[in-house]
């Protein structure tokens, strides 16, 4: 299936991570978000991606791929400058 041309290995991981944020299953997301990392998706596009994901799959699935010691040597809640309803949660 990641070998498939359609998508590159980029665009699968950050599809990938962003259904693991959604369905909250961090027992999953730190190994997908170290191969993101691999995959050439940036700390800066993880946080982007997370953002946006709060919008669609809820605020608490999208904080929740921040906790965890094996998550944050990729992506931390300081990486994030999340606005949600006009209010800073979290600046960089």
């Amino acid at each position: 299936m990641w070998a498939d041309p359609a998508l590159s290995p980029r665009d699968r991981s950050i599809a990938t991570v962003a259904v693991l944020i959604a369905l909250y299953r961090p027992e999953e997301l730190s190994f997908h978000l170290r191969v993101a990392r691999d995959n050439g998706v940036t700390r800066d596009e993880l946080a982007a991606l997370i953002t946006h994901i709060a919008f669609y799959a809820g605020f608490p699935a999208a904080m929740s791929s921040l906790e965890g010691r094996s998550h944050t040597a990729v992506i931390s809640p300081d990486d994030l400058d999340v606005r949600v309803a006009g209010l800073a949660v979290v600046n960089r």
